[in-house]
């Protein structure tokens, strides 16, 4: 679920951005689903929520899809959340 960054390096000691944490939760949802025998696909459960500073930001569409899949990305949930089917 984690493999780094595309110029090959892995930093485990640099502070992990709130970016980086909904790809490993998205990556995470996935494999859940793989390892239930089922498809991969987060279905949306919710509009996404607006978010004002991520436009062309590398995950936006990620940020996006977890809001819409369980809020995980909203700010309300900044202090955790649960995503459940």
């Amino acid at each position: 679920m984690v493999s780094g960054y595309q110029d090959g390096t892995f930093k485990p000691s640099q502070p992990v951005t709130g970016a980086e944490l909904m790809a490993v939760r998205r990556r995470a949802a996935e494999f859940g689903f793989l390892a239930w025998g089922m498809q991969p696909n987060l279905v949306a459960k919710e509009p996404s929520t607006t978010f004002s500073d991520i436009h062309n930001y590398w995950a936006a569409s990620i940020i996006n899809q977890m809001s819409s899949y369980c809020s995980v990305a909203a700010t309300l949930n900044e202090m955790g959340s649960v995503c459940s089917e």
